[in-house]
């Protein structure tokens, strides 16, 4: 299977992307170099990219997706927050299609 994930540098989408990078290939969105580094470290392949660009090319012959990015500060702009949480998260719904 290939999978594609968010999130992949962070606590959960870190620990998803090890265990499905066992049997599966593992694409990752990656915001920077050090994104790269811990993406590649879980077994992943890095593509670099944000919430906001993600596109139906990106996802090319990708069978699954699983969605671990979102901004969890406890502190931060409302607009901040929806635009990652919410907006960022149906941009990736809509790409996926």
């Amino acid at each position: 299977m290939r999978i594609f994930i968010t999130g992949a540098s962070g606590f959960v989408g870190g620990a998803a992307a090890r265990k499905l990078s066992e049997a599966h290939e593992v694409l990752a969105l990656s915001r920077s170099e050090k994104s790269d580094a811990a993406i590649n470290a879980a077994g992943a392949t890095p593509v670099r990219g944000d919430l906001g660009s993600v596109t139906a090319a990106m996802l090319k012959d990708v069978d699954a997706v699983v969605h671990c990015a979102a901004k969890v500060e406890s502190w931060g702009r409302m607009k901040d927050f929806w635009a990652i949480n919410v907006t960022g998260t149906e941009r990736l719904a809509k790409a996926a299609r």
